[in-house]
């Protein structure tokens, strides 16, 4: 395109919007100016970059407190649930001695739960965790799914509930009395109490509870259990990560319970730290940005993985070894597995460290760490090793009893 064109193409424009005359000197200097001085395209999708990351995380820092005041920090957003709570009421009304393991197993079995005020004050209170529980984890799910108020199960597995089932034999033979809230073994004996006075004044209490107008009353406590036994089915897999989890943690020592909440707090804070001012930071970000997304590792369908997920897996960190040469590792998983492989235990032996005492220096990745620990590994299997010399004891020619090292030293200088 020939430098003409481009100026009957700027003067075009500045005639149709800005009313300049075509053909001045001072228009055409002055369109060339405005052009020149205009903004590059790449500085302008950068600052689109940068406005569009400040936006992203004000949203995420916005939606991690909403969920902070919906989720406990025992139930981590919903990928467990917490019922210390409800474990410590189980045990003060049971006098029970199970685990909270042992608890989570079982709390839907209900085998010891009496029909006391507190049974039904604790069972009741679980319901309404569960129900608020599977409501926030939940949002877009049905709200009948849990619902089971509806066919209740009783006590008895296969009593009937329903008016049609009342004074009907059952596949089993036994006859449900709906006035009597009492279950028959045969068809004649549900007969022969018809005529009985007991039955006569159930059915009178009916018709007349019947007539008047009843206020809205609970749920029975039967009810209840059925509610849980279908919440706690719904929730399975949450229950199960949570029982994972704690007995995953209880392995844990003090130390590397913190290290984990520190580097879980550290990747929430990649996507809630907000600095609009540093638009420099920013476009560092974009730089590697680009220069991951050229080097990211490869899914399970062989194409690059997303770099958001790159970054959600803790990826885009390194954790340098220097048992392993300063080796860097990618990720918390990959660096806390490379502690049992060959590369890191021949690091562990070059230091002097003996094969069958690796297992000592799990999670240590500074030499000099390496080395204060296996001093001290080092003094405590000496004074073992002399506490063992100094247990096994001899006797002289003379009948004198004493320890082996005190008989080879007298021995060696000749007075024995």
């Amino acid at each position: 395109m020939s430098f003409k064109h481009i100026l009957s193409i700027i003067q075009d424009i500045d005639k149709t919007h800005y009313g300049i005359s075509a053909g001045s000197a001072s228009s055409t200097f002055e369109s060339f100016s405005m052009y020149l001085s205009a903004p590059k395209e790449e500085n302008v999708s950068k600052r689109g970059k940068v406005k569009r990351k400040y936006h992203l995380s004000t949203a995420t820092e916005y939606i991690d407190a909403k969920l902070k005041q919906t989720f406990t920090e025992s139930e981590t957003y919903g990928k467990y649930v917490d019922l210390t709570l409800f474990y410590e009421m189980h045990k003060s009304i049971l006098a029970s001695q199970e685990t909270y393991v042992e608890f989570l197993q079982n709390f839907a079995k209900f085998e010891h739960i009496t029909k006391s005020p507190d049974s039904s004050r604790y069972l009741e209170s679980l319901l309404g965790y569960l129900k608020q529980f599977h409501a926030n984890a939940f949002p877009l799910a049905s709200l009948e799914a849990p619902n089971t108020t509806k066919a209740p199960e009783l006590e008895h597995g296969s009593e009937p509930q329903s008016q049609a089932d009342d004074g009907k034999p059952n596949a089993d033979g036994e006859v449900y009395c709906k006035s009597c809230d009492k279950l028959f073994a045969k068809e004649s004996v549900y007969k022969g109490h018809l005529s009985g006075k007991k039955h006569k004044k159930n059915e009178e209490k009916k018709k007349t509870s019947s007539d008047t107008p009843k206020a809205e009353t609970k749920p029975g406590i039967e009810s209840v259990k059925s509610e849980i036994k279908c919440l706690s089915n719904q929730l399975k897999p949450i229950i199960d990560n949570t029982i994972n989890d704690y007995q995953r943690r209880s392995r844990f020592s003090e130390r590397e319970q913190q290290l984990e909440r520190i580097a879980v707090e550290g990747e929430l804070s990649d996507f809630t730290s907000i600095d609009s001012d540093s638009a420099k930071e920013e476009s560092d970000d974009d730089d590697l940005d680009n220069m991951f997304s050229k080097d990211l590792p490869l899914g399970a369908d062989g194409i690059p993985i997303p770099l958001w997920l790159y970054k959600l897996q803790g990826l885009h960190r390194s954790y340098l070894c220097e048992v392993c040469g300063n080796h860097a590792y990618k990720g918390r998983q990959q660096f806390n597995k490379h502690f049992g492989q060959p590369k890191h235990v021949h690091g562990l032996m070059c230091l002097g460290v003996l094969e069958e005492d690796t297992g000592l220096f799990a999670n240590i990745s500074t030499i000099a760490e390496v080395q204060d620990l296996w001093e001290r590994v080092k003094k405590s299997k000496n004074a073992e090793l002399e506490d063992e010399e100094n247990n096994v004891e001899v006797e002289d020619e003379d009948g004198n009893v004493m320890s082996r090292k005190d008989y080879e030293e007298l021995k060696k200088q000749g007075l024995i």
